[in-house]
């Protein structure tokens, strides 16, 4: 008996040993995926083409790998010179920068101008808030979450400054609220939102003048400069569209699986997320921080509050990240702030001090976080100065003052991150 192998010509004889066919080898698609190299960034330079929205939502596995870590490694040093010095010129947009400087700066021209400067202060306050709540290019905010911003944002002044009267009881307030508000950032497209309502609700908390009647001006003023700065970001958008926003807006409108028959705005809520881990922690951290102001009788406690929000990461890594650039660029800024009110008193001079620092400070937010750190601090210490007059010493407290909110933002990140984690690497 012979048997014929398929393909092959040649006859064997029965019983005889009958060769395997040759067969090819394939590699099983889930080796092969795990094969592919994925691309790897270091601390500080996220992925491009990520927005800002989702670099607050959800940090990179390089920042989860490094908050993880429960100490800080001898090449640490040179991982936080380049996150100082980390760059991207081509981000750099003089046209924001130019129309953001005019609207923001406006209200406060026109408040000094009739007499209102009160109202022209918080005006021009709520109007940064708004511009730094709009976003670029894919980070974008949609025009319909910016005008919801335009009430919270100015709503979160005035219970901030209501939080202010009530005395002891706004220790375990603050860190409530400032919770509640980072929880806003569970909701996709929203996270910029809910980060600058925070800082919206301590600074009301901060500055002096805690009253009804306060917070209603407050609210008024920063409403009618939130209305007012969302009419040039329309124009603005309208004149110049951005194709990758309007993809990015086109994402956010999905719906996750699983979700329908929970609210849209709490799909995204879950306590096992890292936003929820930061934002309980940043609470407990403004809590204590404001303790701290209070106990050393800080005039501008609210500083304190401004860094631990927005230093506080996931991880102790990038948390000492941010605060060395925060402080980096804060010690910069209130040399600059501390010789400029020093020198200067004319309000015409001032105002146009702040349209300069403006400018850059909008053009370059994207750029690099502590040169857009250093012009924001100039900025904030000469639009308070000129209503609630302190003189250089202000710049001198702000250091001080983010030297405090940096630290306990370090050590409340690591305890409780180490304590979630067990005994082992934070």
């Amino acid at each position: 008996m012979k048997v014929l192998l398929a393909g092959d010509q040649r006859t064997i004889p029965s019983g005889s040993v009958r060769p395997r066919p040759e067969r090819v080898r394939k590699k099983p698609e889930r080796a092969a995926a795990s094969c592919r190299r994925r691309p790897t960034f270091r601390s500080g330079s996220p992925p491009r083409g990520r927005s800002l929205e989702s670099q607050i939502n959800a940090p990179g596995a390089a920042l989860r790998s490094m908050g993880r870590r429960a100490h800080v490694s001898p090449h640490r040093g040179g991982e936080l010179l380049h996150d100082i010095l980390l760059h991207d010129w081509s981000k750099f947009d003089p046209l924001t920068g130019l129309r953001a400087s005019v609207f923001v700066i406006a209200p406060l021209v026109i408040g000094a101008a009739t007499g209102q400067l009160l109202e022209g202060l918080f005006a021009t306050i709520g109007a940064n808030f708004i511009t730094n709540t709009e976003g670029s290019g894919p980070g974008a905010t949609r025009l319909r979450v910016l005008a919801a911003a335009c009430v919270i944002e100015p709503a979160a002044i005035a219970v901030g400054t209501l939080t202010a009267a009530t005395g002891s009881l706004a220790v375990p307030l603050v860190g409530a609220a400032v919770f509640l508000l980072l929880m806003v950032r569970s909701r996709q497209g929203w996270a910029l939102v809910g980060l600058v309502s925070a800082i919206a609700f301590v600074l009301g908390a901060g500055i002096p003048g805690a009253s009804e009647s306060s917070a209603a001006i407050r609210f008024v003023s920063s409403l009618a400069g939130d209305l007012w700065i969302l009419l040039g970001v329309a124009l603005q958008r309208e004149l110049r569209p951005d194709p990758s926003a309007a993809v990015e807006a086109d994402s956010r409108s999905v719906v996750p699986m699983g979700s329908r028959h929970v609210h849209p705005f709490l799909s995204g809520i879950s306590v096992r997320s890292e936003t929820f881990r930061q934002a309980v922690i940043t609470g407990i951290a403004c809590s204590l921080g404001l303790a701290i102001g209070v106990a050393l009788d800080l005039p501008r406690d609210v500083w304190i509050l401004i860094t631990i929000i927005v230093a506080v990461r996931p991880g102790i890594g990038p948390t000492a990240s941010s605060t060395v650039i925060l402080v980096t660029g804060t010690v910069v800024g209130a040399a600059v702030a501390g010789v400029i009110t020093l020198e200067t008193t004319s309000l015409d001079a001032l105002t146009v001090l702040l349209f300069a620092f403006a400018f850059g400070m909008y053009s370059s937010r994207l750029v690099n976080q502590a040169m857009f750190q250093s012009l924001l601090t100039p900025f904030l210490v000469i639009l308070l100065n000129v209503v609630y007059p302190g003189g250089w010493r202000f710049a001198l407290v702000r250091i001080l003052d983010v030297a405090i909110g940096g630290a306990v933002a370090i050590l409340l990140v690591y305890l409780l991150v180490r304590r979630a984690h067990g005994s082992g690497p934070a």
